[in-house]
């Protein structure tokens, strides 16, 4: 990816009149990006997402025509990643030395393991553990999972239902919130551990620091934390109970105002160190004229009560960081796939459907279908069983309702005969066609197809 000759001078230009302007000093700000590494968590990594549907570096690296090492691991906290970059023996290590872009997605997992240690503990306190559990099970660094399974909702809707407890409850989130979100200018008496600022940031800058002195002139870019507790109003009060809503009530602003502490202080410590941020938090909220939040769209939580990005949130990510990184252009590629295949793309949210447009082009034009191989449905580069078995699976969750609609290019690749539905007749159709490979035949599938 090589920039115009007219682009190189209008750049250079720009930089001898513009003297020392930040954005411009920023190493590897305004490079080509032909290879890229991302760090982190299970943000990173893709967790949660289907068979055949692409994480964000998947997303960023076909755009711009980059190699991507991925490199996250889910359950990554700030202290796993710093371990990660010190192991000389690691090749993450030799790949950041040549790499042109270096994206981090890290700190949830710092904030999900102290808040839940201290919700558990409060729950302790309140009598409202499961049954079989007692404070000197609790991890030190437990996950929402661990939440979810040592709490009792029942015994913590009963406790909820007074207003002396609510009160209490309220109380103890306060506190929390100051632990995670208060600085030393905002907490001057010492009360609080300051968490992000004395831990989370700190170690954020370990990390740039150690991947400066691997190669000092890579675009280093951190991602803020979205919000997955914005839920739609009609989904929330059809969920949840009123003593338990009333708590998800109180811990939700509670949390934005942590997330918004977090943006704060990742983009004063960007100022002084030298990386970029991405905004993720603000592109997920996706807020409208009337204050309405979108983030539910971008999660899995009004579908499994998953707290990760669905496809349309891995779409998203990437489009915010493409769009930090540069380099646009007219997209017919895997990208603008994604966004067409999406089962929801008419609701994708117009705040966030702005930035979309902008890294994609014309979100109305056709798509090439001819970048997609007939039959093979997992796009693995292979026309075989698994793809027949991938059918089948599809179908079973289009009949049951547990998928609403098949993605575009599923709905191209499975449709082997013609007849527009993706059925068991397209897997038998397949696994005969995999026979006759096997066997020596080297037809393509339309040409077999239509032979047999």
């Amino acid at each position: 990816m090589k920039k115009s000759f007219m682009k190189f001078i209008s750049a250079a230009a720009a930089a001898v009149l513009a003297g020392s302007a930040a954005a411009s000093s920023l190493p590897g700000a305004d490079a080509a990006a032909e290879r890229i590494v991302i760090l982190g968590d299970s943000i990173a990594s893709g967790y949660a997402l289907s068979t055949g549907e692409s994480n964000y570096g998947d997303l960023i690296g076909d755009y711009l025509g980059a190699d991507v090492k991925n490199y996250a691991v889910a359950g990554y906290d700030t202290d796993d990643l710093l371990a990660q970059l010190s192991d000389e023996g690691l090749e993450v290590r030799t790949d950041i030395a040549a790499s042109d872009v270096v994206i981090i997605s890290i700190g949830g997992n710092d904030l999900i393991h102290y808040a839940s240690n201290k919700l558990l503990q409060v729950a302790a306190s309140a009598s409202c553990l499961a049954d079989g559990y007692t404070s000197a099970d609790i991890p030190a660094e437990p996950s929402f999972s661990d939440v979810s399974a040592m709490i009792d909702r029942d015994k913590l809707k009963e406790f909820a239902s007074s207003t002396a407890n609510q009160m209490t409850l309220s109380s103890e989130l306060a506190r929390l919130t100051h632990h995670l979100a208060d600085t030393s200018e905002t907490d001057t008496n010492g009360r609080y551990d300051k968490v992000i600022e004395t831990q989370i940031i700190p170690d954020i800058e370990s990390a740039v620091s150690t991947i400066r002195s691997l190669s000092s002139d890579t675009d280093i870019i951190v991602q803020t934390i979205y919000d997955p507790l914005e839920l739609e109003e009609a989904y929330f009060a059809a969920t949840y109970s009123d003593s338990y809503g009333s708590i998800l009530r109180t811990v939700q602003p509670r949390f934005v105002t942590v997330l918004n502490s977090f943006s704060t202080q990742l983009n004063a410590s960007a100022a002084k160190n030298g990386y970029r941020v991405a905004d993720v938090y603000t592109d997920f909220s996706s807020a409208d004229e009337n204050g309405a939040k979108y983030g539910w769209y971008f999660t899995n939580m009004q579908t499994s009560r998953d707290i990760h990005p669905n496809q349309a949130g891995h779409l998203a990510i990437a489009v915010n960081i493409l769009d930090l990184i540069g380099d646009l252009h007219d997209d017919n590629g895997l990208a603008y796939k994604t966004y067409h295949g999406l089962s929801a793309k008419d609701s994708y949210p117009a705040a966030a459907k702005v930035k979309l447009a902008r890294v994609l082009g014309d979100l109305s034009k056709e798509v090439k279908q001819r970048d997609y191989t007939l039959g093979d449905v997992n796009n693995d580069g292979l026309v075989d069983a698994n793809d027949a078995s991938e059918i089948l699976q599809l179908y079973a969750g289009l009949s049951t309702g547990a998928i609403a609609s098949l993605t575009e290019q599923q709905s191209y690749s499975g449709n082997v005969n013609g007849d527009s539905l993706v059925d068991a007749n397209d897997a038998s159709d397949i696994l005969g066609y995999y026979a006759y490979l096997s066997t020596g035949g080297s037809l393509s599938i339309a040409d077999y197809l239509a032979r047999n």
